[in-house]
């Protein structure tokens, strides 16, 4: 694996043209497929755990810097609405449909690679990330069931790595691309505060594993590109990217 990417890295190094120097601005959309991952959760029956395919959003800044072929490094900020849903049975066997919804800003830092400048151009990016906790609500459906602030239940910051892999599409030469990719980023740390206590007591249960957010998405934006001086190709410009 290590001379995989060894090698990747001295064939994208040694490729002339393959970004352009200067600071990009971006602003982007995306659908996205949330999950938390718990085992505990998952190894439950499905008459108490049965998780659903959970859809949520996010909006995103981008700021990053291309220092030359190909290399750029890219700073984003991205408010994040995500969770799980899952339904359950109760007491009298009804289905009920359980919906955690978790709101971050997440910063990413991307290690950001493309290909030579061209009707399309292909994208890849991987780095770490930090996630705030900005909400949270648990519903049954539709309705909060618990008479205090859910966000007590998880941490305020965590950790994780992310990455993208897409392609920008030149919609107007030299002057605007509409940039199109997966992304992916997953927390390494428990989201979930497990000392917690409601009325003095542990919500969570000292048998409880750790639960990890997984967000599989698909990006659309633009990005604005403003060349240095003396920094490659129509230098001075200000670029659409």
């Amino acid at each position: 694996m290590k001379k995989i990417l060894t090698l990747f890295l001295l064939v994208a190094l040694a490729t002339p043209l393959l970004a352009q120097e200067g600071l990009h601005i971006g602003i982007g959309f995306s659908p996205q497929n949330t999950w938390i991952l718990n085992s505990t959760d998952f190894n439950n029956s499905t008459d108490n755990f049965d998780p659903k395919f959970t859809w949520g959003w996010a909006g995103q800044f981008k700021l990053g810097y291309n220092f030359g072929p190909p290399f750029g490094i890219h700073l984003n900020a991205i408010y994040s609405k995500q969770g799980q849903e899952n339904t359950r049975l109760d007491t009298v066997g009804r289905q009920i449909l359980v919906d955690r919804t978790l709101t971050y800003v997440k910063v990413p830092l991307y290690f950001h690679f493309s290909s030579n400048p061209a009707p399309v151009m292909f994208t890849f990016g991987f780095g770490p990330y930090m996630t705030f906790l900005q909400d949270a609500s648990i519903k049954e459906d539709g309705i909060d069931i618990y008479n205090f602030d859910p966000t007590e239940l998880y941490k305020p910051q965590n950790f994780g790595i992310a990455g993208y892999m897409g392609a920008d599409f030149q919609l107007v030469e030299d002057i605007m691309y509409f940039n199109a990719r997966a992304t992916v980023d997953y927390n390494f740390g428990d989201i979930e505060d497990k000392s917690a206590q409601v009325n003095g007591q542990p919500f969570f249960s000292s048998s409880r594993l750790r639960s990890n957010n997984l967000v599989i998405g698909l990006n659309f934006g633009v990005t604005w590109c403003i060349l240095p001086q003396g920094g490659g190709r129509n230098a001075g410009k200000f670029w659409i990217r």
